[in-house]
């Protein structure tokens, strides 16, 4: 039974990956590019064809991709998280895990890929709500104070006294 159950999920393996709701980037250790699922290909705007047998590290040179996990996940054989900026300006959230073989070496590193421009976009409008918010408290304040002065009339003719 355990073997059938391994025989199923190998052969929808490239459905399931699909069926993700976060962008998957897989890549081995030396950092060829294996497998992006679709929500990646969305995300990105670049296809399978595009990645496929591509080394990470030309991609960055290449200025697709402003960082990458790869190098660091291999480096340490730890997960990690980094934001990355696209050309488009999108901004995606990775995180990245290793994956180890049976003898403990570690042989791929998949990478998810979720787009936070929204949520950026939405802090930064927040930020300038806030300053705005700020300054008319300030205004405020200052005209309060103002309001409660006692004032001398000005006045220079003894008329007007």
């Amino acid at each position: 039974m355990a073997c059938r159950s391994s025989e199923l999920l190998s052969k929808h393996v490239e459905r399931i990956l699909d069926a993700l709701p976060e962008g998957v980037f897989i890549s081995d250790a030396a950092g060829t590019s294996l497998r992006v699922n679709r929500m990646y290909e969305q995300l990105t705007g670049l296809t399978q064809e595009q990645l496929r047998g591509k080394n990470v590290r030309d991609l960055v040179q290449e200025g697709t991709f402003d960082c990458i996990l790869n190098p660091e996940i291999v480096r340490t054989g730890k997960p990690c998280t980094h934001v990355q900026q696209l050309k488009d300006g999108k901004k995606l959230v990775l995180t990245g895990f290793p994956v180890f073989d049976a003898r403990g070496d570690l042989c791929l590193v998949v990478t998810f890929a979720r787009d936070i421009t929204l949520l950026v976009q939405l802090q930064d409008q927040v930020s300038g709500q806030c300053k705005l918010i700020d300054q008319i408290n300030d205004q405020l304040a200052y005209i309060t104070n103002e309001g409660n002065k006692v004032r001398e009339p000005v006045c220079t003719s003894p008329a007007m006294r």
